[in-house]
C-alpha cells in the first residue's frame, strides 16, 4: 500500500500527464475560439458551441454511464487482469451496438425534424461516436492508473481534429462545416490510434455468463447515465434559453465567454482527474482519506484565487485581441460564468459515498432539482438580459454543490470539514458579487 506522500506524488505525476493531454486535446477546442472568431460569424460560433454540446449528448447515450460503472468494477477486481479485459471488451461492444441502434433510429428522425444543415447533423453523429470510443478507452486506462496511455488517448483525436480543421478553413473555405469536417477527420485518426493501443486489452471470447455480466454492468451503470443526462442538460440549459429568448448572435458571444472561462477550469479538472482515480482506489485506508481532504480543500481555495486572477487577466487581456473585442461589453459575465462552471467541476472529485453505498439516486434528486430550479429562475431573470441567465446559473450551481457534498457527508463521512467548505463557498460568493458589481 502506498503512503500518503507516495499517493500525492503519483497524483502530481499523473496531473502533469493529464495537463499535457488536455492542453493538446480539449484545450485546443477552446484555445481555437479567438481564431474562429476571425474566420466565422457569431452565429457560427454559437452553433460550434452547440456542436460540442451535441457530441457530449451522443457520447452519453452511446456509453450509458458505463464509464462510472466500470470504475466500480475496476476497484473491485483491480488485481484480476482477465476480468478487467473482459469488462473493457463489454463496454466497447455496448458502444458499437448502441451506435447501430441510434444510427438506425435517430439519424432519420433528426433529418426529418431538423431545420439546420444535413451535413452538420451527420458530422455531429459521427463525431459523437468517435468521441465515445476514445472516451471509453481513456476512462478505462485512467481508472487502471495508467496515466500515460490515458492522456495519449484523450489528446490525440481532439488535437489532430482542431489542427486539421484550422488548416481546412485557412486553406479551403472559411465555414463552420469545413472546420467540423477537419475535426471529424482528426478524431478518426484518434480512433485508429486508440484501437491500436487498446487492442491487447480486448478479450474477444465470451462465454455463457457474458449476458449476465452485461446485465449486471448495465444495472450498475444506468443510474449514472440518468445522472449524467440530467447534468449535461443542466450545463446546456443556458444556451437553449438564450437562443430561444434572445438570439443566436448573443449566444455566440456568451459561448465564447464560457469557452474562455473553461481554460482555467480545465486546470482544476486536470488535478481532479489525476487524483480521482488514486483516491477512489484507496478510499478504504487512512492515507487515501487524508489525501482526499487535502485535495478537496486545495480546490475550494484555488477557485477563490483563480476567480480574481482570471477576471483581471481577461479584463486587461481581451481588448488586446481584436477578434474578441465583441465580447468586451459583456466582460461582467466572466466572474459569474467562471464561478458557475468551476463549482460544477469540483463535484467530480467528491461524493464517493454515493457510489460506495449505492445511493446514486440522491445525485439524481440533486441534479433534477437543480435543473428545474435553473430553468425556472433563468426564465424569470432573462427579462433583465443575459446577466439574468448567468446569475441563475451561479446561484443554483453553488447551492447544489454544497448540498452534493453535505448529503454525501451524511451518508458516510470521510472526515470532511463541512464548516470550512461552507466558509470557502460563502467567500467565493462575496468575491464574485463584488467583482461583478465593479465590472457592471
Amino acid at each position: 500500500m502506498l503512503s500518503k506522500n507516495d499517493l500525492f506524488k503519483k497524483g502530481i505525476k499523473d496531473t502533469l500527464f493529464y495537463a499535457l493531454s488536455i492542453l493538446f486535446g480539449r484545450g485546443l477546442t477552446i484555445l481555437v475560439i479567438p481564431y474562429l472568431a476571425i474566420k466565422l460569424t457569431l452565429e457560427e460560433i454559437a452553433f460550434y458551441d452547440l456542436f460540442l454540446i451535441g457530441t457530449n449528448y451522443i457520447q452519453l447515450f452511446l456509453t450509458l454511464g458505463i464509464d462510472s460503472g466500470i470504475a466500480i468494477k475496476i476497484a473491485d477486481h483491480k488485481d484480476d487482469k482477465e476480468k478487467l479485459r473482459f469488462y473493457f471488451s463489454i463496454t466497447m461492444l455496448i458502444v458499437v451496438l448502441m451506435t447501430l441502434f441510434l444510427g438506425i433510429v435517430g439519424i432519420p428522425l433528426a433529418l426529418i425534424i431538423s431545420t439546420y444543415h444535413v451535413e452538420f447533423l451527420l458530422l455531429l453523429a459521427l463525431q459523437g461516436f468517435l468521441m465515445a470510443i476514445q472516451y471509453i478507452a481513456f476512462n478505462y486506462f485512467k481508472w487502471l492508473g495508467e496515466s500515460k496511455k490515458a492522456s495519449l488517448l484523450m489528446s490525440i483525436g481532439y488535437g489532430a481534429g482542431v489542427v486539421i480543421g484550422v488548416c481546412f478553413i485557412s486553406l479551403m473555405k472559411a465555414t463552420l462545416i469545413c472546420f467540423l469536417l477537419g475535426v471529424v477527420i482528426g478524431n478518426i485518426i484518434g480512433v485508429i490510434i486508440t484501437c491500436v493501443v487498446a487492442f491487447s486489452y480486448i478479450k474477444i471470447k465470451f462465454d455463457r455468463n457474458t449476458l449476465n455480466e452485461v446485465k449486471l454492468l448495465l444495472k450498475l451503470s444506468l443510474p449514472f447515465f440518468f445522472n449524467s443526462l440530467l447534468s449535461q442538460s443542466y450545463k446546456a440549459t443556458d444556451r437553449f434559453i438564450i437562443l430561444y429568448f434572445i438570439n443566436a448572435q448573443v449566444l455566440g458571444v456568451y459561448s465564447m465567454i464560457i469557452r474562455l472561462c473553461q481554460i482555467p477550469v480545465m486546470g482544476i479538472e486536470v488535478a481532479l482527474n489525476a487524483f480521482q482515480a488514486i483516491t477512489f482506489l484507496n478510499y478504504k485506508n487512512k492515507k487515501g482519506i487524508e489525501l482526499y481532504n487535502k485535495i478537496l480543500n486545495i480546490n475550494f481555495i484555488s477557485i477563490n484565487i483563480l476567480l480574481v486572477l482570471i477576471t483581471g487577466v481577461f479584463y486587461f487581456g481581451i481588448p488586446l485581441i481584436p477578434s474578441l473585442v465583441d465580447i468586451y461589453e459583456y466582460i461582467y459575465l466572466i466572474p459569474l460564468i467562471f464561478f458557475n462552471i468551476s463549482f460544477l467541476s469540483i463535484r467530480m472529485y467528491g461524493g464517493f459515498s454515493y457510489f460506495i453505498h449505492n445511493k446514486t439516486i440522491y445525485i439524481t434528486y440533486i441534479t433534477l432539482g437543480s435543473l428545474v430550479a435553473y430553468i425556472l429562475l433563468s426564465i424569470l431573470l432573462v427579462n433583465i438580459g443575459i446577466i439574468g441567465v448567468a446569475i441563475s446559473a451561479a446561484i443554483v450551481s453553488v447551492i447544489s454543490c454544497y448540498f452534493y457534498f453535505y448529503i454525501a457527508y451524511r451518508i458516510q463521512s470521510f472526515n470532511e470539514n463541512m464548516n470550512r467548505i461552507l466558509g470557502l463557498i460563502v467567500l467565493s460568493m462575496v468575491i464574485v458579487t463584488i467583482i461583478t458589481i465593479f465590472l457592471h
